[in-house]
């Protein structure tokens, strides 16, 4: 393709029953340290692939690299804050994961820093919440999510798909709002993330 069309692409949204790292590194460093065997695609086979369980890694947007994935919600639904710090000490790089899906009332938004150390987790599986370390950010202030500790969660005040997109966009990038941008070339597609 040739490098004048690919400039004019757009990225493709996503979010919506999906989850994500956020990863402040060059996409390189990332299929370095997290993909096999990837292969070249676009956004929107990657996205499309992404939400059957593949793995899809973006170009670079603004300083990030997106990592999509349905299959990062078992991670999500695992030990999230220790994957997550793995992922950020292999990279070396601040690393966040965000997850939601209405269906089985899955939030979660994870926050480390480039040594893996909790900066913000939360997780609710749908059925309470399991994960809830660290200060609340300002975005999580100003949209009405502010928790203490797990036990003073108001479990009427769960995070929505909306919160979650929100919250994502102050601290990298909102999925919803990628159309908008160039998209910079195609990414990469694998089956599955080494760690």
């Amino acid at each position: 393709m040739p490098k004048t069309k690919l400039a004019r692409e757009h990225a493709v949204s996503f979010g919506y029953k999906c989850a994500w790292l956020a990863v402040k590194a060059p996409p390189a460093a990332v299929l370095k340290a997290l993909v096999g065997e990837p292969r070249r695609a676009g956004w929107q086979a990657g996205v499309a692939a992404a939400y059957e369980g593949s793995v899809f890694v973006t170009p670079a947007v603004a300083e990030w690299t997106l990592v999509v994935s349905t299959a990062l919600f078992d991670e999500a639904n695992s030990d999230v804050v220790a994957y997550v710090a793995r992922v950020a000490k292999a990279v070396n790089c601040p690393t966040q994961l965000f997850a939601t899906d209405r269906v089985i009332g899955l939030s979660a938004f994870v926050s480390v820093d480039a040594t893996g150390n909790v900066v913000r987790a939360y997780c609710h599986d749908g059925n309470e919440t399991v994960v809830n370390e660290g200060k609340p950010t300002a975005g999580e202030k100003k949209l009405g999510f502010a928790f203490g500790s797990v036990d003073d969660v108001d479990e009427e005040a769960i995070p929505d798909e909306e919160a979650i997109m929100a919250i994502a966009g102050t601290w990298s990038l909102d999925p919803q709002t990628l159309f908008q941008l160039p998209a910079g070339g195609e990414g990469w597609l694998t089956t599955a993330l080494a760690i």
